[in-house]
C-alpha cells in the first residue's frame, strides 16, 4: 500500500480523435487504461469514473477487467457515477444487467440536482438513494423508473454535465486524464455534450480546487491540448487539425491560466509524464506523482461517503 490507501482517484480516460496521428491503435488505448486501474487499485485506492452503459464503453470494459481479480474478495475498487443527462436517457432493463455484471466490483452514484445519490441493485429490483439516514426508493420495474425519471427536474446537458463533473471532483482526492473529444467540426462522432470539452473542464476543476491532477498528454486529444496550454508540452507538440467548436479554445485558454496551480517542485516530472507514452512505467509513474503531490497538500479531515 501506498499514501493512496483509501484515497478516491477520478479516471478521465476516453478515446482520442487524433490518437491514430500519433501512431496509437485503439487497443493500445485500451491498455492504457488497464494498466493505469490496476496501478491505482493495488495502491490501495479506489477508482472513480463517470460513464455509460454501452458494453462496449470503457466502463463495462474496466468492470471485466477488475471483476477476476477483485470480485472474489468482496472489495469494491471502483464508483460509477451517472451524470443526470446519461441517467435521463437510460433504461431500467439496462441497469439491471449493468448492475448484475459491476456486483462486488463496482457500487454506482447518480449525480442528481448536483448532489451524489445511491444507486443499487436490489433482488426485487433497483433501490435509489437511502444515504444519511434517508429511506431508498424501491423501482420494480420499467414503469416505476420512468415515472421517476419524468419527476427529475430538466436540465440542459451542458448543465447536467458540469453538476457532475463538480461533484466528482468534490468527491475525489486526485484525477488522472487522458484522451477526451476536441470538437473536430470534420468529425461527427467528436462532438461533447457539455459546455466544453469534458476532460478540459474537469482538469481545470481539479486544479481550481488545488486536486493533483496528472494529464497523459502523449496519447492526444484534449489531454494533449490540455498539458500544451499548461506548458507541460510545446506548442509545436499540437497535433494538426481541421476547425473546432468554438468552446475548445475558450476552455484551453482558461486552463492556461491555471499554469501556477502546479507545484513548482513537480512540474517537471508532469511534463515528462505528459510526454511519455509506456504504458507500463506511466501507470507506476501516475501513482508515484499523485502520491507526492497529495503529501504536499494540508491534512483535512474525511468527510467523503464510502
Amino acid at each position: 500500500m501506498t499514501d493512496l490507501a483509501g484515497r478516491a482517484i477520478a479516471i478521465s480516460i476516453s478515446d482520442a480523435p487524433d490518437r491514430l496521428k500519433l501512431g496509437f491503435p485503439e487497443r493500445e488505448i485500451e491498455r492504457a487504461l488497464y494498466s493505469i486501474c490496476m496501478a491505482v487499485v493495488r495502491a490501495g485506492a479506489r477508482v472513480v469514473y463517470a460513464g455509460d452503459l454501452r458494453p462496449s464503453g470503457y466502463t463495462f470494459k474496466i468492470f471485466r477487467h477488475l471483476a477476476g481479480a477483485y470480485a472474489a474478495q468482496g472489495e469494491t475498487p471502483f464508483t460509477h457515477v451517472v451524470p443526470q443527462p446519461v441517467l435521463s436517457r437510460s433504461k431500467f432493463d439496462d441497469w439491471v444487467v449493468s448492475m448484475k455484471e459491476a456486483r462486488n466490483t463496482a457500487k454506482t452514484l447518480l449525480v442528481i440536482g448536483g448532489e451524489l445519490v445511491p444507486f443499487r441493485l436490489a433482488a426485487d429490483g433497483l433501490l435509489i438513494g437511502g444515504g444519511a439516514g434517508s429511506v431508498p426508493s424501491l423501482m420494480t420495474d420499467a414503469a416505476a423508473f420512468g415515472t421517476w425519471l419524468s419527476s427529475l427536474s430538466q436540465q440542459e446537458d451542458s448543465v447536467g454535465f458540469t453538476a457532475a463533473r463538480q461533484a466528482v471532483t468534490g468527491y475525489v482526492d486526485a484525477r488522472i486524464a487522458m484522451g477526451g473529444k476536441m470538437g473536430l467540426l470534420d468529425n461527427p462522432t467528436d462532438r461533447y455534450r457539455g459546455a466544453m470539452p469534458g476532460v478540459i473542464e474537469e482538469i481545470i476543476m481539479s486544479l481550481e480546487t488545488r486536486k493533483p491532477c496528472a494529464l497523459l498528454g502523449a496519447f492526444g486529444g484534449a489531454t494533449r491540448d490540455g498539458a500544451i496550454a499548461l506548458g507541460l508540452l510545446p506548442l509545436s507538440d499540437k497535433v494538426p487539425r481541421g476547425l473546432q467548436m468554438p468552446s475548445y479554445d475558450i476552455a484551453t485558454s482558461r486552463l492556461a491560466l491555471l499554469h501556477d496551480a502546479i507545484p513548482a517542485s513537480l512540474r517537471d516530472r508532469m511534463a515528462a509524464l505528459a510526454d511519455d507514452d509506456r504504458l507500463e512505467y506511466v501507470a507506476t509513474a501516475v501513482v508515484d506523482l499523485l502520491t507526492e503531490w497529495l503529501r504536499k497538500l494540508p491534512v483535512v479531515s474525511d468527510t467523503k461517503c464510502t
